[in-house]
């Protein structure tokens, strides 16, 4: 190597090694966290409208659970007021009765005193049958099957299904074919329903005398249900509570 070729060498400068990139913010990756936060948002706006409206979150309740009616007996001298799940509140007329429609699963009914103060507060829950509620104890009821007033060739004796006591407020009745008191007999029976059932009132002490009981009402209801059904039926409609 001559000298000249060693200085060439020697003043060449070394390449720099190079440097990796920095990482720039990508706007697609902002895209991505734009539309994860408003899918978030969405899905807690989704899930919260059926939380305020009493469905739970997500409209649970409809999905698990079938609803049913509440039928709230006022016995009291003044009137009340029934808020279900913190909705809309409903008036129950003095010596009178209410109509409800509830969700299916666990409600809570909070039943008010004109003046706002509360009176009693009842968890009822549903799914897919009817429900009585007694503000007052002391009345009694009973629950009829009236199945064989639909059949063709139905003996018409209805059956006592159910006692309901003077100390009992909250039934359950396991179907939502059920005719309340001083209401009408529908035309036909929702067959997925329950057991057609006839609540009226009855004097307590004939709880205890079936045979007259059944005697005594099932002559009342054939009357009935025969000049009803003459007429065309019908029933009247209920109260959906709203915010």
């Amino acid at each position: 190597m001559t000298s000249d070729d060693h200085t060439d060498a020697a003043s060449t400068p070394a390449p720099e090694p190079e440097l990796p990139e920095l990482a720039q913010p990508s706007s697609s990756r902002g895209k991505i966290l734009g539309v994860a936060v408003g899918l978030a948002l969405a899905v807690g706006v989704f899930g919260g409208i059926g939380k305020i409206s009493g469905t739970g979150w997500f409209s649970y309740r409809t999905l698990l659970y079938e609803g049913g009616e509440l039928y709230v007996l006022n016995d009291h001298k003044e009137a009340r007021f029934a808020s279900v799940d913190g909705l809309e509140e409903v008036e129950i007329p003095a010596s009178n009765a209410q109509r409800l429609e509830l969700i299916g699963g666990a409600s809570q009914v909070v039943i008010t005193k004109a003046d706002g103060s509360v009176d009693a507060t009842y968890t009822v829950e549903l799914n897919g049958s009817h429900a009585l509620l007694k503000l007052v104890k002391g009345q009694c009821l009973g629950a009829f099957g009236v199945d064989s007033y639909y059949k063709s060739g139905g003996s018409g004796v209805p059956a006592l299904e159910r006692k309901i006591r003077a100390d009992e407020q909250l039934v359950v009745l396991g179907s939502r074919n059920v005719i309340w008191p001083r209401k009408s007999f529908p035309k036909r029976l929702q067959p997925n329903d329950g057991p057609a059932l006839s609540v009226e009132l009855v004097g307590c002490e004939l709880l205890d005398d079936e045979e007259f009981l059944i005697s005594y009402v099932g002559h009342r209801l054939a009357e009935r249900f025969k000049s009803e059904q003459q007429e065309g039926g019908g029933d009247v409609e209920i109260v959906r509570p709203r915010l």
